[in-house]
């Protein structure tokens, strides 16, 4: 079988934490904490003098995924959209730097750091989140005061707004059905896609022109991957699972589009979506389509459709002859 999906138990994003060797650097950019005098002038974008000896002092800073932290937090959405093009970005989180990096992993991850969170930090944590994220405080504060949260991750929902989105995309896949189509570009995230599916993060950090990517940004930070034999609207879908774990509602109710999705997500081991797949497509068994469906789960190896459309043909041979 192919490899599984990278897919955390929270369906995490924890390997983008490394985020310069994810992303391309165009969509890379470094969050700075402010000192002193030293912090963004909100009139005019430029940068106060500070002849302070603390000037010469390091200041902390963090790299960081534009389009996690814009699909986690309206704030960061806001911030990066507004100057797209530059690198830095100075904030002001009046915490600890610690409370804040942690806030960042939490973004990526939906954890909390357990050795780091304490009853005589937590309200200056909470505070962070007031600040540069609020619809995630609630959970926060329900996840440091019990054990287990009724507020579920938002993960998922959050990284929707993502999908198949120009927005600080570094990749553009090229998708075709047949040779003669034109090509339908399908926009995607190396720090979501590559963290969550190990066979995209091979071919996409392995192929030259990722590997140009990543290393001197071209004149367009975007690489292109063409994806053949696969109808764009199904590999949309799958696209669509490893950013959110599911597929459009529409689509589940297209047999003929399930199958299509169920081959492309075979083809890149997104195991997960296959065994969504398996159920669906095995409650939605009919006299047409169980003759094609016996012949797609041998060739590729699926056990489970291939039982259930087994035992469906066994038990309506009467009807099929």
């Amino acid at each position: 079988d192919a490899p599984a999906a990278l897919v955390g138990v929270n369906k995490t994003l924890t390997d983008a934490l490394s985020a310069k060797s994810i992303s391309a650097p165009a969509f890379v950019a470094k969050v700075v904490e402010a000192e002193g005098e030293r912090k963004k002038n909100e009139v005019d974008g430029e940068k106060k003098e500070d002849k302070s000896p603390a000037e010469s002092k390091p200041r902390k800073s963090l790299l960081v995924n534009r389009i996690i932290l814009a699909a986690r937090s309206s704030f960061f959405k806001t911030l990066f959209e507004l100057d797209p093009n530059r690198k830095e970005f100075i904030v002001d989180n009046r915490t600890d730097f610690a409370l804040f990096s942690a806030f960042i992993k939490y973004l990526y991850t939906d954890d909390i750091e357990p050795d780091l969170i304490e009853d005589t930090n937590a309200a200056s944590f909470i505070s962070i989140f007031s600040k540069f994220a609020p619809k995630h405080r609630e959970r926060v504060a329900e996840e440091l005061l019990i054990t287990r949260p009724a507020i579920k991750s938002t993960m998922d929902v959050d990284l929707a707004f993502a999908v198949n989105s120009p927005l600080f995309s570094d990749i553009k896949f090229l998708v075709s059905h047949k040779p003669e189509e034109e090509p339908v570009v399908i926009y995607g995230h190396k720090a979501i896609i590559c963290t969550r599916n190990d066979v995209f993060n091979t071919m996409l950090n392995t192929s030259p022109s990722a590997s140009s990517a990543s290393s001197t940004p071209p004149s367009s930070p975007e690489s292109e991957t063409a994806i053949k034999g696969i109808p764009p609207s199904a590999f949309l879908e799958v696209m669509r699972y490893i950013y959110t774990s599911d597929i459009l509602p529409e689509a589940k109710e297209n047999s003929d589009l399930l199958i299509e999705i169920l081959q492309a997500a075979h083809r890149y081991g997104v195991k997960g979506l296959q065994n969504m797949l398996t159920d669906l497509i095995s409650s939605s068994l009919n006299q047409e389509n169980v003759i094609p469906l016996l012949v797609i789960s041998d060739q590729l190896g699926l056990k489970k459709l291939l039982k259930s459309a087994t035992a469906y043909l066994r038990s309506h041979l009467d009807a099929l002859s």
